[in-house]
């Protein structure tokens, strides 16, 4: 993950247009981003959603030199993490005029502090508060992995896939909604194996759960198994490494070499670059509140080829990946998010909180 910083820099430069140096930028904007893990622990720390926002908070401070402060979750024991309102107190207490709140986690925190630090700047990522100075950034993730239903169904030799989630949550159920209605493109009676983790942010750091739902569904005649489950995906991988002709499929960040030959891609969700993004605009005073959503179009979903994988793709996938990608840009495909209200056309889940 070391090269990941200078990866960003040159995805944000050709996005972004040129950056203020921080002498330049407002002398008292002091930045910190919140994470919602305890990086002490060896489960916790390396990877993942939150070292993608870390590289693009780099990549700002490289190119900037305005250094980001970074608070971790820390606990005088193991059974009591601190809560995340107390963290991103902790930071404002010290005088920090901006927080990036990694992980939607966050959302009632930023909800009850927001209107009590009016000057301070809050930045949520992966779910919305309204405030005037809150700005919400989301993405298209039932897109991304509408793509990655696609290659799975295309790439199955058993007309049989899985998913496996970690927290089971809206966001969570996007990215499975997502996968079914792009399976199901593929081949509309396509077996679909469906789990979640658990019920709350734990469910992000089991590898061993991840493991045990992955072993069942390629037991269960599924080949090829997406996950959306930080950490907790890093069981899903092992089980297709260990298993015959099975294949998982990453998300957030590329995991296409954690076991070449066994991932068949990674769905990638460029938090870095909506990090580096808002560092931008608060340094550069164009930062605006309100809900910013990130998709296709501008670079925040995508999926990682490289040659880990590059091999494993068909002339059929290829096409089909293509086809699928353009169709969604210029309006022809438009997938159906998953929302409390509406549900998830094609696919019924399971009462929310229930798990395996």
């Amino acid at each position: 993950m070391r090269l990941l910083p200078l990866l960003v820099l040159v995805c944000v430069l050709s996005l972004s247009g040129p950056v203020r140096p921080a002498a330049a930028a407002e002398s008292d904007f002091r930045p910190a981003i919140l994470l919602d893990e305890d990086r002490s622990r060896p489960h916790d720390a390396g990877g993942g959603f939150v070292d993608m926002a870390l590289a693009g908070a780099h990549a700002f401070t490289t190119l900037t030199g305005q250094p980001v402060a970074e608070f971790a979750l820390a606990s005088a024991d193991d059974s009591a993490p601190m809560p995340l309102a107390h963290q991103a107190q902790r930071a404002l207490e010290q005088g920090y005029t901006a927080l990036i709140g990694v992980g939607f986690s966050y959302k009632q925190a930023f909800a009850e502090l927001a209107p009590r630090y009016p000057d301070v700047r809050f930045v949520l990522i992966d779910a919305s508060v309204f405030g005037m100075n809150v700005q919400s950034l989301v993405f298209r993730e039932h897109e991304g992995a509408y793509l990655m239903g696609v290659i799975a169904a295309t790439a199955s030799s058993r007309d049989h896939v899985g998913f496996v989630g970690g927290w089971d949550s809206p966001l969570i159920r996007r990215f499975a909604c997502g996968f079914v209605q792009g399976a199901r493109s593929v081949t509309p009676d396509v077996a679909i194996e469906m789990a979640m983790a658990g019920d709350d942010v734990s469910a992000f750091h089991d590898p061993e759960a991840g493991y045990r739902l992955a072993r069942q569904q390629f037991e269960a005649g599924a080949d090829v198994v997406f996950h959306a489950a930080g950490h907790t995906g890093a069981g899903v991988i092992r089980a297709a490494a260990e298993t015959e002709a099975r294949f998982a499929i990453g998300v957030d960040y590329n995991q296409n070499g954690e076991a070449p030959g066994h991932v068949l891609t990674s769905m990638l969700k460029r938090v870095d670059i909506a990090v580096f993004r808002s560092l931008k605009s608060l340094a550069g005073g164009t930062w605006t509140p309100g809900t910013h959503v990130l998709g296709l179009p501008v670079g925040g979903i995508g999926w990682a080829l490289d040659e880990h994988n590059v091999h494993l793709f068909s002339d059929e996938t290829y096409r089909a990946i293509a086809e699928a990608e353009f169709a969604i840009l210029v309006g022809d495909i438009v997938v159906n998010a998953y929302s409390t209200d509406s549900g998830c056309p094609g696919h019924a889940f399971e009462p929310a909180g229930t798990t395996p």
